[in-house]
């Protein structure tokens, strides 16, 4: 999809002409609390789940989707879930009307749906001194720049958020949410999902706000599945499965960012500078659904592709494809059996295996050639779809740590209770907030201001 990209800066609110008012309030930043105690909605939340199923795949479509009803009477859209990003965004009355076949968002059309206007001190809050957004009858707009130079912009909605809910306790229950998300007027992105989903660290992530609400847990997670067909399925609540292996994410980072110490092939550490990896503003290894394959830093990148070449068969003719993908030609091996098993080893010890099946582009090319999935950048790593494919990926905001483990994505795992452990998360929202006051909005679901690497 468009999302062999990752979001480069997330949000910028600004004025636009038009009249729109809304009902909602938001509350000032300084009522926002920043701890975790003990409370009873919270408590149940760690019993509860959410499960949705996964459609689409990453060769033919190229991104995974899955289905959200919103609004009153509540629709059907179809959204591509993006751990790279953190608003959700619909497509409105778009620039596109007429040319891809959307379900379109319509405020007008839901008798819940609030527009965000200016007068809300979130607006005064993120926007940058430049005077924008100074009549308060205009709505709060936000603009989304992507790495792969698609853009989106458009207003913010809150909206009502139909949950069937799975308990642990007393089974299947209905409850409703509010949701805040992107109302988008303009999307330069021409595949035929609806919008996005935004599952990303920070506080306007579809994770952190049904949480600050007691809906659920503040851990979820996906299984990609690598199938023909692919699918696979999204949860939100901590699975129960055995050998999971974990690793801490930094939370002072915009994205899921861990720590990679270091990268071995066929058992042996390639002589890469570990500074490369280190946590910045501009570097780190980012997990993202939203981008189809990976990316490598400039020097690992140039010493993988170096010892690949000269360690694999002669019979093998190393090149490049049109798309700037390391490629091999080979008229009698399986690459299969040719490609070493590469090892990705994280500073707390951890280690994600990649067999060649997982890093090799087979797809869509003739017989006897094939590509590493890995492009090239002079700042970070991005462990994308073509890697967390086939494995069940956990996204632990609760003890800021990443999970994986090689799993079947056809069969759903049971999902557990949450254990009230782990440290506090720098993206909090109070609980008490939104639950009781159904009409007031946390700024701090703003905080997601504008990051480029450059």
């Amino acid at each position: 999809m468009m999302m062999e990209f990752m979001v480069l800066f997330l949000s910028t609110l600004m004025a636009v002409e038009g009249g729109l008012v809304t009902k909602a309030e938001v509350l000032p930043l300084e009522q926002v609390q920043s701890g975790h105690a003990a409370h009873p909605r919270r408590d149940a939340a760690r019993a509860n789940f959410l499960q949705f199923p996964l459609y689409g795949d990453r060769v033919s479509q190229g991104y995974y989707m899955t289905k959200l009803w919103l609004g009153t009477p509540p629709r059907e859209y179809k959204v591509l879930i993006d751990t790279g990003s953190d608003i959700t965004w619909l497509s409105c009355k778009t620039n596109l009307t007429g040319q891809l076949q959307l379900t379109r968002f319509d405020p007008d059309n839901s008798s819940t749906a609030e527009i965000i206007s200016c007068k809300h001190p979130a607006c005064h809050t993120v926007l940058p001194s430049d005077g924008v957004c100074q009549d308060s009858r205009n709505p709060c707009q936000y603009l989304i720049n992507y790495e792969d130079k698609t853009s989106t912009n458009g207003f913010y909605v809150v909206d009502s958020f139909p949950l069937m809910m799975n308990d642990k306790r007393n089974g299947r229950i209905d409850s409703t949410a509010k949701f805040i998300f992107g109302c988008s007027t303009f999307r330069s992105l021409t595949n035929d999902a609806d919008g996005i989903l935004g599952l990303g660290i920070q506080g306007a992530s579809m994770v952190i706000q049904l949480y600050a609400q007691g809906k659920v847990p503040r851990v979820f997670s996906h299984c990609l599945s690598g199938k023909m067909h692919g699918g696979g399925f999204l949860i939100f609540g901590e699975v129960e499965l055995p050998d999971i292996s974990y690793s801490h994410y930094d939370p002072s980072r915009l994205h899921y960012s861990l720590s990679l110490e270091s990268i071995s092939v066929g058992g042996k550490t390639l002589p890469i500078n570990p500074g490369l990896f280190a946590q910045s503003s501009y570097r780190g290894t980012i997990v993202d659904s939203g981008t189809k394959n990976g990316i490598l830093v400039a020097e690992a990148f140039d010493r993988l592709l170096s010892f690949i070449s000269k360690n694999i068969s002669p019979s093998v003719v190393y090149t490049f494809d049109n798309f700037g993908y390391p490629c091999f030609t080979n008229d009698s091996l399986s690459f299969r059996d040719l490609f070493p098993l590469i090892h990705f080893n994280f500073v707390d010890g951890e280690s994600m295996a990649l067999h060649p099946t997982e890093y090799l582009l087979e797809e869509g090319y003739s017989p006897g050639f094939t590509c590493i999935g890995f492009g090239r950048s002079e700042d970070f790593t991005i462990l994308g779809d073509l890697f967390l494919k086939d494995k069940i990926i956990i996204y632990d905001l609760e003890r800021q740590m990443i999970g994986w483990l090689i799993y079947d994505c056809s069969v759903v795992p049971e999902v557990g209770f949450y254990p009230p452990s782990g440290p506090k998360s720098k993206a909090f929202i109070s609980a008490d907030l939104i639950p009781t006051l159904p009409h007031r909005m946390v700024a701090a679901v703003f905080l997601h201001l504008m990051f480029i690497y450059s």
